[in-house]
């Protein structure tokens, strides 16, 4: 299930629902951010309610390709060739989630 440059499916508010805390919360903070932030394409993808993968495609020359891939349990923030891996501890969902957030912010 893929949603791409903010046109999303019906189907896509059925699977989030099914999804983690923190998969959630990321998914409402990044779709706010990115409604701000209309010149910025992205695609999201959806898989099996676990898990889903926000893809930021290189937005102009000499920039680079933003991946993040959130679980339930960590949010992976990829860009250029390198990655960090933030591990949930079960703390605020919300929290985590901005932290993450604040990241692809930085990066875009």
């Amino acid at each position: 299930m893929v949603a791409v440059d903010g046109q999303e499916r019906s189907l896509i508010v059925v699977e989030i629902s099914k999804a983690s805390p923190v998969c959630r919360e990321f998914v409402e903070q990044a779709k706010r951010f990115l409604a701000e932030c209309p010149q910025i394409r992205h695609a999201w993808e959806y898989a099996d309610g676990s898990h889903c993968t926000l893809e930021i495609p290189v937005q102009c020359e000499g920039g680079f390709a933003i991946t993040v891939e959130v679980s339930a349990e960590e949010i992976m923030v990829g860009a250029g060739g390198a990655h960090t891996n933030l591990i949930f501890d079960d703390g605020d969902p919300k929290e985590f989630a901005g932290r993450a957030l604040g990241l692809v912010r930085d990066l875009a």
